[in-house]
């Protein structure tokens, strides 16, 4: 490397240790003004926001039958805190009121998303410079951006994912592991399961790392920090599961699992093979199954898992219980389901391959061509995350051969997500936005290793700055 251009590396550290304050401000700064010209777009609302908005509805009039069983609590609960602070101040609130609300909350947690990440990337990468790049992208994607404008609960789980990551990123230094940590992470852990029941896969993640970073040798030592975390959880998740019992004679977190696998399997049903241990309901979901089915083209007849939810709807609304209509639908749709995994188990095997590819490749959900001003940026943004996944996987190689065990946690929280999601339902390009900041951590680490390689030759140079102003 050339001497001004050493000069020059070392002067941007410098001054990004000096003035980190600063440049998150600017960044700040940037994100705002980007969220300040896409103020105008209206707050998108789907099949998916309406139940998370009636079941928050139902909490707030107290009419707690009324909440959709397949939804999980946590966002459901900032809906009715929003409804119920907007009432405090305007009284009757009206739709738009709300929505601007919402949107308002949103786009603070999308910054604080941004900071957060800032601050989690400067503690693992130990740069302030890469740090700034990698919140630098984090601001300008424009899907997450666009996503703060939906009724919908990615924004806020990947603020609660971000936040157990900057804990665990704390816990990764802490030796012994303190009990209040332990603690802090454990209910983290079951807010998030509040957010997204997906979230048990980073769990999972935590539960692995907890047992491996154990050094004794004994396995009753080594099951006490999981235990302890594990009932940390459970004290969170389960009054929802107590609430669920309660209110709808169902005692889970949440419930779709099975339709969740009929998308799956729809095309390997053998509709002449009655269902297993069926009810007159079970046969008569599979006949009206079956003849939806047929009114879709090759390639499209998971839709008619959705036929069967607009029937579903149309029935509760002739009764007052929408949640036994519910798990009378997913109980059908699960014995259907299972039925064909067992009569075809490579057939699952394979269209379980076949999704958790579409998680990483799949194109921007279809939310983003219905903005014009957000179709070419998302584009371009989507190519960039291309070549954003490639060198996160090449960051995922380089964390495991240097032993960076919090960098390589991060891909362990994608690979578990991607996994769990392609194993239980179909893919959706929104399942991965909160995943983004650690496809970009990865990929931010890949290129700082490659730049210290190509610079090689001024290593005495480089060490000699980095050990002044962080590396």
């Amino acid at each position: 490397m050339k001497e001004n251009d050493m000069t020059f590396y070392t002067s941007l550290l410098s001054k990004c240790q000096r003035h980190w304050g600063l440049s998150l401000l600017l960044l700040i700064l940037l994100a705002l003004l980007l969220r300040f010209f896409c103020s105008g777009m209206r707050v998108f609302v789907s099949a998916d926001s309406l139940a998370y908005l009636n079941s928050a509805q139902a909490l707030l009039t107290g009419t707690y039958h009324e909440t959709y069983i397949e939804r999980t609590p946590g966002y459901i609960i900032l809906l009715t805190l929003l409804q119920g602070l907007g009432s405090l101040f305007y009284g009757e609130l009206s739709q738009s009121v709300f929505q601007k609300l919402l949107l308002l909350f949103q786009s603070l947690l999308g910054l604080c998303n941004i900071v957060l990440f800032a601050v989690i990337a400067r503690r693992l990468l130990g740069n302030p410079l890469w740090a700034l790049l990698a919140a630098l992208l984090l601001a300008l994607s424009p899907e997450l951006l666009l996503y703060e404008h939906a009724m919908l609960s990615e924004t806020l789980y990947t603020n609660c994912l971000l936040v157990l990551f900057w804990g665990l990123s704390v816990a990764f230094d802490q030796k012994p592991l303190s009990a209040l940590l332990l603690l802090f992470l454990s209910v983290l852990s079951g807010l998030l399961m509040w957010v997204k029941p997906v979230a048990v896969s980073a769990l999972a993640c935590v539960g692995c790392w907890l047992w491996l970073s154990s050094k004794s040798r004994q396995p009753t030592k080594r099951l006490q920090p999981l235990l302890f975390y594990g009932f940390g959880i459970l004290l969170c998740v389960f009054p929802w599961m107590l609430f669920n019992a309660t209110q709808h004679n169902a005692f889970v977190f949440s419930a779709g699992q099975g339709a969740n696998q009929l998308y799956k399997m729809i095309d390997f049903v053998d509709w002449s093979t009655p269902v297993h241990n069926a009810t007159d309901f079970d046969m008569a979901y599979k006949d009206r199954l079956r003849f939806r089915v047929a009114q879709h083209p090759a390639g499209e007849t998971y839709n008619a898992v959705n036929d069967m939810h607009v029937v579903m709807d149309q029935e509760a609304k002739r009764q007052p219980d929408y949640s036994t209509i519910y798990l009378a639908h997913n109980e059908a749709a699960g014995k259907i389901a299972w039925q064909a995994i067992l009569n075809n188990p490579l057939a699952w095997l394979w269209v379980s391959a076949c999704q958790w590819v579409d998680f990483f490749f799949k194109p921007p959900a279809p939310i983003v061509a219905k903005v014009p001003l957000f179709s070419l940026w998302a584009v371009a943004s989507f190519q960039a995350y291309q070549v954003l996944a490639s060198l996160a996987l090449l960051g995922v190689g380089l964390s495991y051969f240097r032993r960076d065990w919090p960098v390589l946690f991060s891909g362990a929280i994608i690979f578990s997500h991607s996994l769990l999601y392609a194993l239980t339902t179909l893919s959706d390009a929104r399942y991965r936005l909160p995943l983004t900041p650690f496809f970009i951590l990865l990929a931010v680490y890949a290129v700082k290793a490659f730049y210290a390689c190509s610079v090689s030759s001024s290593s005495s140079n480089i060490d000699k700055a980095e050990a002044v102003f962080g590396g």
